[in-house]
This record gives structure tokens, sequence and C-alpha cells, in this order.
């Protein structure tokens, strides 16, 4: 008896040692925490090709937001400089954004809600909805290039790869 259930026990446990599972391990189900989201995942230095060489990014935090930075590198004292960075803000929402004497527009991208603030002649922040709750601030900064529309072109680039509604 003793010996039938020994053998029965190692069958047992050799047959849990030679099972596999194929595969890799997947993402859990539903979206991604807005805290967990890296600026630097949102934009790329391909998503800025036709306007120069620009320094590897720079990650920083500003007020409550994390950022990723992308500054042009500056040649010659003839080129001017600009920026690009993307900041979340995790408890951040549109309804925080404040208009200057610029105004501001509310519109969309891809059915997400956002809104344009031009800052000044050469500066514009782009904000996109991350939820109810939570946003992405946009802001190029720069002389020589109409930021306010380079601002929405790279929200249309980070807009795929925010977290589903």
């Amino acid at each position: 008896m003793r010996t039938a259930a020994a053998v029965v026990l190692g069958v047992a446990l050799l047959s849990g040692c030679t099972s596999t599972v194929s595969g890799g391990p997947a993402p859990a189900e539903g979206p991604m925490p807005v805290a967990l989201l890296d600026p630097c995942a949102l934009i790329q230095p391909g998503d800025l090709t036709g306007h120069g060489a620009f320094k590897a990014p720079r990650r920083h935090e500003v007020d409550d937001a994390r950022v990723c930075a992308y500054n042009r590198d500056g040649a010659s004292d003839f080129e001017q400089r600009f920026s690009v960075s993307v900041g979340v803000r995790d408890d951040r929402t549109l309804d925080t954004v404040r208009s200057t004497s610029r105004g501001k527009t509310f519109g969309n991208v891809n059915g997400r809600k956002a809104v344009t603030v031009p800052t000044s002649s050469f500066d514009c922040f782009f904000h996109l909805a991350i939820g109810e709750r939570s946003r992405v601030d946009i802001l190029v900064l720069g002389t020589d290039v109409n930021s306010c529309a380079l601002a929405e072109k790279v929200g249309a680039v980070v807009e795929p790869r925010l977290p589903k509604r």
C-alpha cells in the first residue's frame, strides 16, 4: 500500500515538473494607471523629424508634472532654438487650465478633449485629457515655428499613446 502511494505521489510530482506553459507574461487587463505613464514614452525624437536635431530628452519635474523635454541643438547663433516638452499631471483636469490674454480654444483629438492656450507670440500650450482627473501638457517654446500648430501636431502623435478613456 505504501509503495503504491509513493508511486502515485512520485508520478504526480514528476508530471508537475514536466508541464510547460507557452507565451510570456501578459499585461493586466484594463487601462494603465496614469501614475505609471512615462512622458518620454509619449514623445520620441522621430516624432520631431523636420524640426532639426534635438539633444537627448531631459526628464524633470515641474510642480506636479513629470516632464520630458527635447531642446533643439543650436548649431550656430543664426539657428533659432526651440523646445518641445510633454508633461503628465496625475491630478489636474482640463478645467484647471487657465486662459491667457490670448485666450484658449477648446477642441478634441480623436474624440479626446483638448485645450490650446497660446502664451505668447512664440510659445503655446496644448492640453489633452486623460480620463476625468488627469491631463497631458504639451509645451512648444520657439521663435521660428508656429508653436500652436506644432503643439497640436505633437498632441496628435501623443494621443494614441495615452490610456484609453
